[in-house]
């Protein structure tokens, strides 16, 4: 691999993509060398959706072009480079007739680019078709190794013994031990009512989809389209749920990865609400990852008659002036919108209260409501008392949100000078 080089006069990118109808979609960046030698700069791949399985060839091998055209836009943007395709209809891209719908969305995010498509044959494109398909032995793909070595249980490596106590835990429990047995030798119907088993809900649960009981591995576990679930105990669901949570590959993952990990590849009634538990009580994810809670909606302040509800705020410190003044108390009617803006030479409680009683009330008269912020000078009992004996409720603004006394706010802002 290599570092890209970005300089005017260098070579331009290359950017070979494939897709496999049935599996993923694959990618690669690579850009010549002074030596003439072609260095990769970055890989991409991912699978598809189970309605992304369903498109056309041509439509799959769009839509890894636009993947990661999009995935490496930060490299391309601004410059031109070619996009290498082994799907040969992709070269009259831009020479399709009255396209429209997800094709038309497509080729519209692909406006910003300066590209030039090069088809290139199959046996010659195997950097990115590779990365577009993921040999399994249980599909009859034989080509890769290491495919013999893994469990073909749901994709899972077990690591730290943790197949052998999912064995052991199988073999001890008094329900699941008699069914693997049946399950051996093929004598499932003959587990009758006296069983020590009928009637848990777990029984119920597994009888419920005996017929996709099978062993694996020396594990029992249920089939299911896309591979098999190893059947587990109420000792091994923590097991479990720790290794692919906070083990080497799981990485504390959220809800949803967790989940999607485990439920795809074990079987428990209620796994995924133990899944959602264990998450919950995670000691580490709580250290480290902050809950976003969701915030209010601002709401506008009602108000029905001049003078009902007054906004006040303290403007300073600002130079002082002759009479040794250096704040301004603003006060402001919520209906009418008539400001008002007071001399104050400090900002403590005792003068707030002392000019809103003597200037503004002796002037207009007692509102109904008092609107401030959490300011200290508007929130101590000095100023609160006034406004219990002349009947005026005191509101305030939640902490650090000035935007809960707006009007003051921008009266504030457009007074200032420049």
């Amino acid at each position: 691999m290599a570092y890209p080089n970005f300089a005017p006069d260098a070579p331009p990118f290359i950017l070979d993509t494939d897709g496999s109808s049935s599996v993923g979609i694959g990618g690669v960046l690579s850009q010549l060398q002074p030596d003439g030698s072609e260095k990769v700069i970055a890989y991409g791949s991912r699978t598809l959706s189970s309605a992304e399985r369903n498109n056309c060839t041509t439509r799959v091998e769009l839509l890894a072009a636009v993947t990661f055209i999009r995935q490496f836009k930060y490299f391309l943007l601004g410059k031109h480079f070619i996009l290498r395709t082994d799907h040969s209809s992709l070269r009259w891209l831009h020479s399709f007739k009255n396209i429209e719908g997800q094709a038309a969305r497509w080729l519209e995010q692909l406006a910003c680019f300066d590209y030039t498509i090069i088809h290139r044959a199959g046996r010659d494109h195997g950097n990115a078709d590779g990365l577009s398909r993921r040999p399994r032995s249980r599909f009859g793909a034989t080509t890769c190794p290491s495919c013999k070595e893994q469990p073909e249980v749901g994709a899972v490596t077990f690591e730290s013994g943790l197949q052998q106590r999912v064995h052991e835990a199988q073999l001890k429990h008094p329900e699941l031990r008699p069914l693997r047995q049946a399950v051996q030798t093929g004598r499932l119907e003959s587990l009758g009512t006296g069983h020590p088993g009928p009637g848990t809900p777990y029984w119920k649960a597994l009888m419920a989809r005996k017929d996709e009981l099978c062993m694996v591995n020396d594990l029992l576990c249920i089939r299911t389209e896309k591979n098999f679930k190893v059947v587990l105990t109420a000792e091994t669901t923590n097991l479990v749920i720790s290794e692919l949570h906070s083990g080497a590959s799981g990485a504390h993952s959220g809800f949803f990865k967790t989940k999607k990990k485990v439920t795809s590849r074990f079987w428990f009634p209620g796994l995924g609400r133990l899944v959602e538990e264990f998450i919950r009580c995670c000691v580490t994810c709580g250290k480290s990852k902050t809950k976003q809670r969701g915030r209010a909606p601002l709401e506008p302040i009602q108000t029905g008659a001049p003078f009902e509800r007054v906004m006040v705020d303290i403007v300073g410190p600002l130079p002082r002036t002759r009479k040794g003044n250096m704040y301004v108390l603003t006060i402001q009617d919520a209906f009418t919108k008539w400001p008002d803006a007071y001399p104050l030479r400090n900002q403590k409680a005792a003068s707030c209260a002392k000019v809103f009683v003597e200037r503004w009330i002796s002037q207009h008269g007692c509102p109904q409501f008092l609107h401030s912020d959490q300011g200290r000078n508007f929130e101590l009992r000095l100023t609160t008392e006034p406004c219990s004996l002349l009947g005026i409720k005191k509101t305030r603004t939640t902490p650090y949100h000035p935007m809960g006394n707006g009007q003051v706010e921008s009266l504030i802002v457009r007074s200032a000078p420049a």
